[in-house]
């Protein structure tokens, strides 16, 4: 990795999810371009692995392991993040659960348990984070094209990354006044730790239809990251409330 670009220098990013996939791609992402960054995930030793990169690099990095669907946790790394780094700019809230399982199969503890992460996880950031980003700021949450779409198996999946959708536009409209923005990627299927537990066990006939699925071949997480690093610059200073698709293609024919 090259030495750090300070297109983002003296901003500051929390970033949930940080210790692998999108998460930790968008944390060294932003960290080469200068930003200080605060991760929050619940594996120790992964979160260390990523704070010992950025540091290589010159970077500034805290971390914190806990789970996002706890509110005080949210309150308590939005508060340490402004002690810190003397301010909050950008909030990356990658922070997800998965499960791929058919509605008459899937409990509803299940539908509660995605909800509890992925949405909620998303909720109490925002509600802590938005009160310290008075100045202006941007938002990047991580939905699905099932939560546009839908997909067979993913009905609880779908749910709560749909929701995120609804809920980032609201967002975007009353954030407007203060300068901070919300946008919404939604990714196609690259290649993460999650991604290859829901479909490392599929027969090879089933992920070769997957991989066909994708004119451009299947992502990677940097794929994401730089997406990621331009709606957080000032670059797109004049989008908000969208829902970008980075998918090589793959919602281009639905």
């Amino acid at each position: 990795m090259m030495g750090i670009k300070k297109s983002l220098h003296g901003k500051t990013a929390i970033i949930t999810g940080a210790s692998s996939g999108i998460g930790r791609a968008a944390a060294l992402h932003l960290a080469q371009r200068g930003c200080n960054i605060f991760m929050v995930a619940r594996r120790q030793q992964k979160l260390q692995e990523v704070e010992d990169e950025i540091e290589a690099l010159g970077g500034q990095v805290k971390y914190t392991v806990g789970d996002v669907a706890d509110e005080d946790l949210a309150r308590s790394v939005v508060d340490e993040t402004n002690e810190i780094f003397n301010g909050l700019d950008i909030m990356v809230l990658c922070a997800g659960s998965s499960l791929i399982r058919s509605f008459e199969r899937t409990t509803i503890s299940e539908f509660w348990a995605l909800q509890r992460v992925n949405t909620f996880g998303v909720v109490n950031f925002c509600k802590a984070g938005v009160r310290r980003m008075n100045h202006g700021g941007s938002i990047v949450l991580i939905t699905s094209p099932a939560g546009a779409d839908g997909a067979k198996g993913m009905s609880a999946y779908a749910l709560s990354k749909g929701g995120l959708i609804a809920f980032g536009k609201c967002l975007a409209l009353e954030l407007a006044p203060q300068r901070i923005r919300v946008n919404m990627i939604s990714p196609g299927y690259v290649e993460t730790e999650m991604t290859k537990g829901l479909y490392g066990k599929l027969a090879e006939n089933q992920q070769k239809q997957i991989r066909d699925s994708y004119p451009l071949g299947i992502g990677c997480v940097t794929d994401v990251a730089n997406v990621i690093g331009f709606l957080v610059n000032e670059e797109s200073a004049w989008i908000t409330g969208t829902v970008l698709n980075v998918d090589g293609g793959f919602t281009a024919g639905r």
